[in-house]
């Protein structure tokens, strides 16, 4: 069994850049905040991938072929914001 691909952190100046390059990615990225800080005042401590979100179905007929496609893969970005 293969572990999934570790994430790195994406660098960058701002944890804004880097939401918008996962979300430009294709990736439903999903925030985990401590502090209450705004946005801009937030950095990106880890960057972590959840599971993929697809679409089956189902051929029916003799060769009766089951498909799937990838919809999303949802990550995980946690910050850490000062206020």
């Amino acid at each position: 069994m293969l572990a999934a691909p570790a994430f790195a952190a994406p660098s960058g100046p701002s944890a804004q850049e880097t939401i918008d390059r996962l979300q430009a990615d294709g990736n439903n990225v999903i925030l985990s905040k401590v502090g209450n800080g705004s946005l801009d005042k937030c950095n990106v401590t880890n960057v972590r991938q959840g599971h993929d979100v697809k679409n089956n179905w189902v051929i029916r007929g003799p060769q009766g072929q089951v498909g799937n496609q990838t919809r999303y893969t949802t990550v995980y970005v946690d910050l850490h914001c000062h206020g």
